[in-house]
């Protein structure tokens, strides 16, 4: 997207079906379950950890806060 507006053609369903397959697959199967699924919990690593950290900073130095 960009301004608002689809900078490449839609996907066709074939391809929007093997995306979601292939997405569903990298769940966990506890996360696949119809009935009471288990959510994945997300995870920060360090280098993630470090970068916000970083960008806060950069921020903060920006806007004197």
């Amino acid at each position: 997207m960009r301004g608002g507006l689809r900078t490449d053609p839609p996907d066709t369903p074939a391809a929007a079906r093997e995306r979601f397959e292939r997405d569903l697959a990298a769940l966990p199967e506890e996360a696949r379950r119809i009935e009471r699924p288990v959510p994945p919990v997300p995870a920060s690593s360090t280098r993630l950890t470090a970068l916000a950290t970083l960008v806060r900073h950069r921020i903060g130095t920006r806007t004197g806060t």
